[in-house]
């Protein structure tokens, strides 16, 4: 049995019940000397509807897109296929700086890129998106290992999220939406910085959850 022993201090004897409380006091000085740390705040996102995050180049749908709160649109001007683009301006400068296209082997903080998709589209009839059977098969011919690729609809619009990553390490993220005005399809890349980090995935989760219908 374990035994409860009474306490000499000063002289006089500190029976258990005062011991246990002068612990507990002392507890409580010590770790209000020594707080935790506190926990930092999570980074901001800013709304978008559907017009402005794709820079207006496709029918305006009921969708709302978020973003990290200093990420900005840039357009190149290139038409619907090479798309809108977001992400901090001076990652954008560096990223959009040749005429002939864009390069993402500079990215600090990670560029989503928002397009027309020019070789895939979505049957409403049979809920799938063209070469979808084949799409892992191509992913790993392509060199993309490990990937995973789920449906999720997006208020009532269907979409195809893809993941996985090259031979290098550099992780995937893409986004296939069905516009629903037409089969035309809306691709969403979403380029890592280029140190590589675990909160990558975190940053392309996020985006893909607030995704959601708007009114």
């Amino acid at each position: 049995m374990l035994k409860v022993v009474s306490r000499r201090r000063g002289g006089a004897i500190l029976r258990p019940g005062v011991f246990v409380s002068l612990l507990l006091a002392s507890s409580a000085v010590s770790a209000a000397a020594n707080p935790a740390p506190a926990t930092a705040p999570a980074p901001a996102w800013k709304a978008a509807d559907f017009a402005t995050a794709t820079c207006g180049y496709l029918a305006a749908i009921p969708l709302t897109f978020a973003f990290p709160s200093e990420f900005v649109s840039r357009n190149p001007k290139r038409g619907p296929q090479a798309g809108c683009f977001w992400g901090t301006p001076a990652d954008l400068t560096r990223a959009l700086g040749d005429p002939k296209g864009a390069h993402f082997d500079n990215v600090s903080t990670g560029i989503f890129w928002i397009r027309l998709a020019g070789n895939i589209r979505f049957d409403a009839k049979t809920g799938k998106f063209s070469g979808e059977a084949t799409l892992e098969k191509n992913l790993a011919g392509s060199g993309v290992a490990g990937a995973k690729i789920r449906h999720r609809t997006f208020g009532r619009y269907p979409g195809l999220v893809v993941s996985g990553h090259t031979a290098n390490g550099a992780e995937i993220y893409m986004l296939y939406l069905g516009h629903g005005v037409d089969d035309r399809v809306i691709l969403v890349n979403y380029r890592p910085p280029t140190k590589a980090s675990p909160a990558d995935a975190v940053v392309w989760e996020k985006f893909i959850d607030a995704i959601h219908g708007s009114r």
